[in-house]
């Protein structure tokens, strides 16, 4: 029977079965996220490989040959040659030229890191503060941004240097030691700042240097971090710096503290606070550093790409666009209301939208008081809600998912309702394996926040990791949770996910549909009470 190939990867890695035969393209993609496969030896060469488009689709097939012709491949004798006057490119070719080449292949990579204030996958989209700005800089230069990612943070400037991007976005800080080191690299107009802070739990009695004697501090080699603490040390400072090996994100440092493992680590200030919002037991000991700014990145060979990246953030610095983005990142979490159920002529209401809710509730097959449940979670019954990310109406649907739907006008509250809820059952066939009806649910809300290719990774870490993969609580959501640290991440196909937001996401519309269940079956037995005594009554 047919299995997907990600599927049948997957079962030689984790020793289901022995082998299997993959096209060496697919390998080459596979390799570089999963481990425990190793290719043994080739059993067919030179098998042909060929795009497929409508014969009517005539401008991409164009494109298509003039990209195999400069690879020196001959299209088929019966497939049309378009003649067009564009010019394309490799996004992995080197290439150290300036803004005026760039401009004719129509594209501009982007050198960055798989982060939540980076570059990451969400809601089926790329989103990150770095990307965002990348895009919109790229757009204003009638371009294409294409993101690369190397496998280590340090790698960045190597890269810049060798051609293999066209300038770094990924929060370089902009210290002397970086402007001394990298001599060919010149930093744009800056951006942003930021401060690092000894971070610790609550309850650590430090706020001098002096209490820091006989500690243990734990950082990330080669990160700004690791140097102030050696500069603190050369002068004088008597604590010990432990390097942290495993992963290089802020938050897997800081999460070990959170959950004393370690004592102490060093953060930026933005990371701490978007740390403290989302749950961590943390706490701001001292300030290591003044404020450091951070810059996008080129080569000095690249006055055109430099002067254009100058010109972009002085308009856009102080711009809503800016700001917006700027608070969608790094701004403080938004205190949300409570959910309020009201009686209306003895009949409960749980929102303005109960009837619609029942409607797709019955098309689609859930609990229309789930979906309620959901639409609270996401709207708070704002159904002219649009977020920032384009997200709009009751269920908060991206455009793009409800044009694939077919449905428009987002903001029309049964159009809302009916994308959200088609989109949950498009969701809910993934997961028809999962353990119990319940689970189902869990794993469609959490694709339907994170996006499905997240979840999958997810099941198939938790397998890894000696979990459930049919199961979500305590199991599968554990997995996901991993995902947002670079050690797991960067052996998943989708990559880093913002798990922080999608593990409260699932649990607490999973609790509100367990009050709404409750409320509904007291209500029930009140009624059921009340039409036993009418009888009582009557008989007598």
């Amino acid at each position: 029977h047919s299995i997907a190939h990600d599927d049948l990867i997957e079962r030689v890695a984790s020793g289901e079965i022995d082998y299997s035969v993959v096209n060496e393209c697919d390998l080459n993609d596979w390799e570089e996220y999963r481990i425990g496969i190793r290719r043994i030896f080739v059993l067919r060469n030179n098998v042909e490989l060929v795009y497929v488009a409508r014969r009517e689709a005539g401008g991409l097939i164009g494109k298509l040959n003039r990209h195999l012709e400069e690879l020196n491949i001959t299209p088929p004798d019966d497939v049309k040659t378009f003649d067009l006057n564009d010019d394309t490119g490799n996004t992995a070719d080197a290439s150290t030229d300036d803004l005026d080449v760039i401009k004719k292949r129509g594209f501009i990579r982007m050198l960055t890191t798989n982060d939540f204030f980076t570059c990451h996958l969400h809601k089926g989209g790329i989103r990150g503060f770095e990307y965002e700005l990348a895009d919109r800089f790229a757009k204003d230069q009638n371009l294409a941004v294409v993101t690369i990612i190397p496998a280590e943070f340090e790698e960045l400037p190597k890269l810049l240097a060798e051609g293999k991007g066209d300038f770094i976005a990924a929060n370089f800080t902009m210290t002397p030691e970086r402007v001394h080191a990298f001599k060919d690299l010149a930093f744009c107009a800056p951006y942003g700042e930021v401060t690092q802070i000894l971070v610790g739990r609550p309850d650590a009695d430090v706020s001098r240097l002096s209490d820091l004697a006989g500690k243990k501090i734990h950082a990330r080699p080669g990160k700004n971090h690791f140097d102030t603490l050696r500069k603190m040390q050369l002068m004088g400072a008597d604590f010990t710096i432990v390097p942290i090996k495993e992963d290089n994100s802020a938050f897997f440092a800081l999460r070990q503290v959170s959950d004393g493992k370690i004592d102490f680590t060093v953060a930026d200030d933005v990371q701490f606070q978007l740390a403290v919002n989302q749950g961590f037991r943390i706490k701001k000991l001292m300030t290591l550093s003044p404020r450091q700014s951070f810059a996008w990145v080129v080569r000095k060979n690249n006055p055109r790409l430099a002067a254009a990246v100058n010109k972009f953030f002085k308009k856009e610095n102080k711009s809503t666009f800016f700001n917006l983005c700027k608070k969608r990142y790094y701004g403080a979490k938004e205190k949300q209301p409570e959910s309020r159920i009201v009686a209306k002529n003895r009949l409960l209401v749980f929102s303005p939208y109960d009837d619609l809710f029942k409607k797709y509730g019955e098309i689609y097959h859930f609990l229309w008081y789930f979906l309620v449940a959901q639409a609270y979670k996401e709207s708070r019954f704002n159904a002219s809600l649009v977020n920032s990310i384009g997200a709009a109406g009751l269920m908060q649907v991206m455009p793009d998912t409800a044009k694939e739907l077919g449905i428009t006008n987002l903001t029309d509250p049964e159009n809302g309702i009916a994308a959200g809820t088609k989109y949950m059952a498009k969701l809910r066939e993934h997961f028809t394996d999962a353990a119990t009806p319940r689970d189902v649910l869990c794993f469609t809300l959490a694709a339907y926040n994170a996006g499905l290719g997240h979840v999958l990774d997810a099941r198939k870490l938790a397998k890894q990791q000696g979990l459930d993969p049919r199961v979500w609580f305590n199991h599968t959501e554990k997995a996901l949770e991993l995902l947002q640290y670079r050690k797991y991440s960067k052996q998943a196909k989708y990559g880093y996910c913002r798990s922080s937001e999608t593990l409260p996401y699932v649990r607490d519309i999973m609790l509100q549909v367990l009050v709404y269940w409750e409320i509904l079956e007291t209500e029930k037995k009140r009624l059921s009470e009340t039409e036993k005594g009418k009888n009582n009554k009557a008989k007598e």
